[in-house]
Order: structure tokens, then sequence, then C-alpha cells
């Protein structure tokens, strides 16, 4: 009698809990600040099904506020998806009546919802409770009520998924990361025009400095012959021969009779 009156008791708490989870945002932020979500995640777990379905129902009427406090202390702090998982678990098949499967689904959807909102990625959660993995065995279960395994489909494939856009993105980075692998083992084409290019620029350098080396050079050929040419006409002209410009062109390429002494 005692332990009968006890289960009685937490029903009519959970009960209570519940209705007050249905109302304003408020007392709802008042019952998480009064950290009661604890005990209704424990009811889920361990307690009989008439008091589990009643704290089921306050994990799933705090979740219809998508308020951030709640949310985040569901995922975050009190391990819903695991109380959640495991009383699906527990009442599978045909001992769970429909009613209480909408009820959890609708739980499930408020918390994707939220994640989807915020821009927060829910998997590895779902995956580690092993929520997600429920959630593919109903949605194959010819068993399963329809609504209950297209919603699970549904979840499926709109949270956990990989579309089109993000399959494309992964490409783009794979390909990224192939080009960098390449950069390292072999530069690239363009890395080896501009060596060339340097390469091509330094030997027409270097042949400048050749050409202008070889000018230099027979510029001062021409001024020892210059040199020469003073020489000799300053010597000719001590021993009073005189040579006009046309004699001394002449002069170059001939030879004298006799050598002129000086």
């Amino acid at each position: 009698p005692k332990l009968a009156k006890l289960q009685r008791e937490k029903k009519e708490i959970s009960w209570a809990l519940s209705n007050i989870l249905a109302g304003p945002v408020g007392d709802r932020l008042l019952v998480l600040e009064a950290n009661l979500f604890p005990i209704m995640c424990d009811y889920l777990i361990n307690a009989p099904y008439d008091v589990a379905k009643e704290a089921l129902w306050c994990i799933s009427n705090a979740s219809s506020s998508r308020h951030k406090d709640i949310i985040n202390g569901f995922m975050n702090k009190f391990d819903v998806l695991t109380a959640l998982t495991k009383f699906l678990n527990k009442y599978t098949g045909n001992k769970l009546d429909h009613r209480m499967k909408i009820v959890a689904f609708e739980a499930i959807n408020n918390i994707l919802l939220f994640g989807a909102e915020h821009k927060i990625s829910y998997r590895s959660k779902f995956e580690t409770s092993g929520l997600l993995g429920y959630l593919h065995q109903v949605s194959s279960d010819p068993s399963a009520e329809d609504d209950i395994m297209d919603k699970a489909d549904e979840f499926i494939q709109k949270y956990f998924s990989v579309d089109a856009e993000s399959q494309k993105e992964q490409e783009q980075q794979q390909q990224q990361q192939r080009e960098i692998i390449q950069l390292k083992l072999d530069p690239n084409e363009e890395t080896k025009e501009d060596m060339n290019d340097n390469d091509d620029q330094h030997q027409d350098n270097d042949h400048d400095n050749d050409t202008n080396i070889i000018d230099t050079a027979g510029l001062v050929i021409d001024l020892e012959e210059d040199k020469k040419e003073m020489h000799i006409k300053e010597q000719l002209n001590m021993h009073g021969i005189q040579l006009n410009d046309d004699d001394n062109e002449s002069q170059h390429d001939d030879e004298y009779d006799e050598p002129i002494e000086f």
C-alpha cells in the first residue's frame, strides 16, 4: 500500500508539473530554477509507466517554448535525450500507446527546431544517446504506425543527412586540400614560369654586360692607336717632317723604305 501510494503521489506531482509547464514561459523557468527536470528524467527511465508518461508530458510541454535556457539545460545539463531514448526503447512496440509516441516525437521536434534556428548541430548528442539509432529503427520498421515512421524518416532526412550543398562544400574542401598537398610535393607551373623568366632576364643582362665589355675594349684599343699616332707625329715634327691628315692616313698602311731613327 505504501509503494502504491508513493507511485500515485509521483503521478499526481508529475501531472501538476506538466500543467505548469504548459503555461507561461515564466512559470516554466521557475520549474527549471527549482531543478525539477532531473527528477522527471529519472521518472522517465525508472518509474512505472503511469508515472513515466506524466514525466514525458513535462518534458514535451517544457520544450514547446523552445526557450534557450530550457533547451540548453535539456541538452547540456539534464541529458534529456538519453532519458527519452531509454523510455522509448523500454516501451517499444505495442507497449507504448500511439498518443505517447506523438508526445515524445513532439519533444524531439522542438529540440531539433531550436538547434536549426540557432545553427546548432545536435548530431553527436543524438548519436551518443542512441536516439538517432532509434529513429533509424522506427523509420524502417514495418510494424510502426505510418505517421510515426514518416516522422522518424523526416527527422533523419531533414536534420541528419548530408544534403547536396554540404556535399559540394566537402568536395571543394577536399579539392583545396589536394591542391595544397600537390604544391608541397611539386611547385606549380606558374612558379616554374616565373623562375624561367628570371633566368632569361639574367641571361639578357649577362649578354648586355658582355657587349659593354667588348665595346669598352674596342674603345681602349682606339685610344691606344690614337696615342701611338700622336707620338709618331711628334717625333716626325721633331725631325722636321710635316704630315697633313691625308698623308697620315695613307701612311697607316705603308712601309717606309728606310727606318727613321728617333
